[in-house]
């Protein structure tokens, strides 16, 4: 696939988020409101504005100041938020939410990507065309360590972001299997090349859902679960511990 959107000529409308109070460099963003709500609650949330519709939160955790909030699905409108928190100041992204996967893994395996396979447009807006994206680039040895400190079980992997789950086809999933791609998303790509573009950090971690292999299997997805909170919490360790 050839797509030649990338020009690096100055924009002629650039970023401007507008909230009530500053914001710290660092954010936690879910696709999951059931989450962010549980983390709103259990670390005292304050709402210090929208952006796009999208209500931003400031907790504190360990005394130190970090902005959370529900990330819209999609690549495009998740950027989109994401261009304007930097335009505020964010310097540091971690990104988490559930995602399909095209093999064998459990649910709620932690799986964080290395790679990302683009089939999204918005990231070719920001970096040249090329078939995959190096993602997560930093705070993986962090992360991981996190996790075996905690016994968790994970996995490192390929993910393909796609703008179409509707259009998963089962020719481009036994491909994507052959490939060596263990799981699908709707943002990681674009979200790394805005980092990318920006020269700010993004990481991105999922936990598995539902499975899209000969057939479409929902599993845990879309259910709420008190167990999909600890991913919140993990998020938080890592800004905790990348914090400046």
């Amino acid at each position: 696939m050839s797509i030649n959107f990338y020009d690096d000529s100055q924009a002629i409308i650039n970023p401007f988020g507008n909230l009530e109070s500053e914001i710290p460099e660092i954010a936690v963003a879910c696709y999951s409101k059931s989450i962010i709500e549980y983390a709103i609650e259990k670390y005292n949330g304050k709402e210090i504005g929208r952006i796009s519709k999208v209500p931003i939160y400031l907790i504190k955790y360990n005394y130190k100041p970090i902005v959370i909030f529900v990330s819209p699905v999609g690549a495009p409108w998740a950027s989109m938020i994401l261009e304007d928190l930097i335009s505020l100041g964010v310097k540091k992204a971690i990104y988490f939410g559930s995602c399909g996967v095209l093999d064998k893994t459990p649910e709620y395996q932690v799986l964080i990507p290395n790679k990302s396979k683009r089939e999204e447009g918005t990231s070719y807006h920001y970096i040249p065309d090329k078939e995959y994206i190096d993602i997560n680039k930093k705070y993986t040895k962090e992360f991981v360590g996190l996790l075996k400190k905690k016994g968790i079980k994970y996995k490192q992997c390929i993910v393909w972001t796609t703008d179409a789950p509707y259009r998963e086809t089962s020719n481009k999933i036994s491909k994507y299997i052959s490939d060596g791609i263990t799981c699908v998303d709707m943002e990681a790509s674009a979200l790394s090349a805005i980092g990318e573009f920006r020269n700010i950090d993004v990481f991105i971690f999922f936990y598995a859902a539902d499975k899209v292999g000969k057939k479409w299997e929902k599993r845990n997805l879309g259910v709420k679960s008190e167990s999909k909170n600890d991913y919140i919490d993990l998020a938080l360790e890592l800004a905790d511990e990348i914090y400046n």
